[in-house]
């Protein structure tokens, strides 16, 4: 059932941060869906707070700042109606677009990350702008393996 990622370069890479405290938002968020995953549902996400993603065939990735990055497909956008239950506590994120996710593509190292022009650090849900067709170049050379 593995279709073959199509990278639409036109799409927004989002990319968001994964804090590592247990009891912080984004990691309880990623958790509940890296569950989902598990089950077979969708893996879902917040778009930036300028809801960057206009279509599906955009990158999106987890950043575990200094540890590694994980890549997900951008399969649909939904709109903000979408948001699960779960999330009411994630307060200002009300108007954000739904990214709806495919399972995780790829797990690039931190130093892997870094060498192909990633963010450094990432504070916040966010475009990659500079370096993006580097990073795609990269994604796509180790997710086609």
């Amino acid at each position: 059932e593995e279709q073959n990622i199509r990278i639409d370069r036109n799409q927004a890479f989002i990319v968001t941060p994964i804090n590592k405290s247990k009891s912080s938002n984004s990691n309880k968020d990623y958790n509940e869906q890296m569950e989902r995953q598990e089950v077979g549902e969708s893996i879902m996400w917040d778009d930036t707070p300028s809801n960057a993603s206009k279509r599906a065939g955009g990158i999106f990735a987890f950043v575990h700042n200094d540890k590694h990055v994980e890549i997900c497909h951008i399969q649909d956008v939904c709109s903000p109606e979408n948001r699960l239950p779960s999330w009411t506590d994630n307060v200002g994120h009300g108007h954000r677009n739904v990214l709806i996710l495919s399972d995780i593509k790829a797990r690039i190292k931190w130093d892997d990350w870094i060498k192909h022009g990633g963010h450094k650090k990432v504070q916040g849900t966010t475009q990659v702008r500079s370096n993006k067709n580097r990073l795609i170049d990269y994604i796509e050379s180790i997710i086609e393996k």
